[in-house]
């Protein structure tokens, strides 16, 4: 088949590595001409190796555990994968490189597809895969609006930091973060966009925190998962909302997301049955999650056990029950 992917992230470069592997002919599009320049904490956990074990080579960091810290409480969370902070320019290259051996790829940097392009390209593709992020052209060009309450923005600080937990502080709808890098710091928040940019200024100027190396920022495409119903065009990753709802990843779910794809491929009606049976559960018992936590984290903290054992990927109703619902010490 001849498939036009549209977007050079992980989850696209990921699509055509295998979509080409097995003999389809893929033409990948990024309007980009530099890889791996997202506004990610690269924070995910072992599961990665499942789809790259070379992403081994470009460990910075390992998390074992996070606090999250209210006003008047302390939570430990500790994790039963193993979490890594990773250098996502050079998993993106390296899965770059490996794409550029495959005879049967093209790819066309520094182009970007518009929605006038997509009606000449649904005549000549027989399927389109939209993984081109939260400003997504083929979600607008099937007509579902997105809306950008959420903004991420990230700060790299050159402070040597080989700790091994990240520290969060919960806001009123997002959070702060703290995550060692290694031999860089990264400070960061989650929230609604009118506000994230304030208190991320108040929260560097309270830490005494200047001078930082870079700075980042971009929506987040967080609670507005849809697939389309289409025989011909889909979407996955950021550009179909596969964002976890408590913290804003998508590195982990957008590739089990292109693995159900792949699964299903080429027909995008089952994957869409599919993959919505799959993250439509996940978000809603992460979204029941979050709220638990807050309201009880801000309001009720004596509710609050002060450790919890979790996966950090996917969460189960009876994980829940077992870890929020009980009042450890």
């Amino acid at each position: 088949m001849k498939v036009a992917i549209i977007g050079g992230g992980i989850c696209g470069l990921y699509l055509t590595k295998v979509l080409s592997q097995k003999g389809h002919q893929i033409f990948l599009f990024e309007k980009k001409e530099i890889l791996g320049e997202k506004v990610c904490s690269c924070l995910y956990s072992e599961r990665i190796f499942d789809f790259f074990p070379f992403a081994k080579n470009f460990i910075e960091n390992e998390i074992k555990f996070c606090k999250i810290l209210f006003p008047k409480k302390e939570i430990l969370v500790k994790f039963k994968k193993r979490f890594f902070v990773f250098n996502r320019k050079k998993i993106e290259e390296t899965l770059f490189e490996e794409i550029l051996k495959q005879k049967n790829v093209k790819i066309f940097l520094k182009k970007e597809v518009k929605k006038e392009d997509l009606k000449e390209m649904e005549r000549d593709f027989d399927r389109i895969i939209g993984t081109d992020g939260a400003n997504s052209i083929v979600r607008k060009y099937l007509n579902q609006k997105s809306t950008f309450p959420f903004l991420g923005i990230l700060a790299i600080f050159n402070e040597f930091n080989f700790s091994n937990f990240a520290e969060i502080f919960p806001t009123e709808k997002g959070f702060l973060w703290k995550i060692p890098r290694g031999e860089t710091t990264e400070y960061g928040i989650l929230e609604v966009g009118e506000r994230a940019k304030k208190i991320f200024d108040e929260f560097l100027e309270k830490k005494g925190l200047k001078n930082f190396s870079q700075i980042k920022s971009a929506p987040i495409l967080l609670n507005d998962f849809w697939i389309p119903k289409n025989e011909k065009i889909t979407l996955c990753g950021e550009s179909a909302g596969m964002i976890k709802p408590w913290s804003g990843g998508g590195v982990i779910w957008g590739l089990f997301g292109a693995k159900i794809l792949l699964d299903s491929f080429p027909n995008f009606l089952l994957y869409k049955k599919r993959v919505e049976n799959f993250f439509k559960n996940q978000i809603l018992i992460s979204k029941i999650i979050k709220k638990l936590v807050y309201l009880c984290g801000f309001h009720f903290p004596f509710f609050l056990s002060n450790q919890y054992f979790v996966d950090g990927d996917f969460f189960s109703i009876r994980e829940i029950v077992r870890e929020f619902f009980s009042n450890k010490v």
